[in-house]
């Protein structure tokens, strides 16, 4: 487990929190692929089974 970060990680924060509100107020189209191989690398790399049903909703 991870109980500090280092100086880099900590100069990173910013880079990373930038990144994520930009795509969080983006108003351009869903790449639903692209989000639905994201949700299921997700669940491999927490070794979960993917999800059997993806629901899709528009903002």
């Amino acid at each position: 487990m991870i109980t500090e970060l280092t100086p880099e990680q900590t100069r990173l924060l910013s880079v990373y929190r930038d990144e994520w509100i930009a795509h969080g107020l983006s108003c351009e189209p869903t790449d639903w692929g692209k989000a639905e191989n994201g949700v299921n690398a997700a669940y491999q790399s927490a070794g979960l089974e993917k999800p059997k049903h993806i629901i899709r909703l528009s903002s």
